[in-house]
């Protein structure tokens, strides 16, 4: 699938929080390295300064009586194709390969949750922005009992910045944790992320994008990387 000398490819690993994604960015781009292909990691969190638009989006969306999710995407999209200039294409215009951290496939998992847009809005305000469609998505899962899990194990160890982060603060938009939320209601709403992402799992199937679940409660981090590289037609 990824050859020298061929237009560049763009790897999307995304699943619900807590399922392991960070772990398997960082051994797979090694292994990526390590079979002397050139290899960018990029997070849109960590390159984006005005997430804070983002947020506003959103709250002026729940002002007029909806959920936000319409105004969020709009203004999310706008700033991912920004992004993709700056830090992607060029990338994949010299061949490169880019693994991402979260991408589209968030956004139609969490703005498309509630119902005020559907798998196809959002598959087409990235088409009409010009955001590429990803050669290969990769997305991680767990149960949800153990994602919350997780979730929680992370914050104690990171403090306050990571709860920030998972409250919403994310270009993503993550609704999976809120601050002073009972156990049931996170797991509720862990529940609803897992189910969204398997209906984007499907739909990006039907759109002729290649899948690749993982199943992060299963698999070693090697062995995740082993199914990535095999699905890429390589052998770790």
């Amino acid at each position: 699938m990824i050859l020298r000398g061929q237009k560049g490819s763009l790897i999307v690993v995304d699943g619900p929080s807590g399922t392991g994604k960070d772990s398997l960015i960082k051994a797979l781009t090694l292994s990526l390295s390590g079979l002397g292909l050139p290899v960018k990691t990029f997070s849109e969190e960590k390159s984006d300064d005005r997430r804070d638009e983002i947020l506003q989006a959103r709250q002026e969306g729940r002002k007029k009586g909806g959920t936000g999710d319409l105004e969020m995407t709009n203004v999310l999209v706008e700033h991912r194709a920004s992004l993709h200039n700056i830090y992607v294409n060029p990338v994949l215009s010299e061949g490169g390969i880019v693994v991402a951290n979260r991408g589209e496939t968030a956004t139609e998992a969490y703005q498309a949750v509630n119902g005020e847009l559907t798998l196809g809005d959002v598959w087409k305000k990235h088409r009409e922005v010009g955001v590429p469609v990803p050669n290969l998505v990769v997305i991680t899962t767990c149960s949800p009992e153990e994602a919350v899990l997780r979730i929680s194990r992370d914050n104690q160890r990171s403090g306050a910045g990571r709860k920030e982060q998972e409250q919403g603060t994310g270009l993503s938009g993550k609704v999976t944790v809120e601050q002073g939320a009972k156990k049931e209601v996170k797991l509720e709403k862990q529940k609803r992320i897992h189910e969204q992402f398997e209906l984007v799992k499907v739909f990006l199937k039907e759109k002729g994008v290649k899948v690749l679940t993982l199943n992060t409660g299963e698999l070693t981090v090697d062995q995740e990387v082993r199914a990535v590289l095999t699905e890429l037609g390589f052998k770790k």
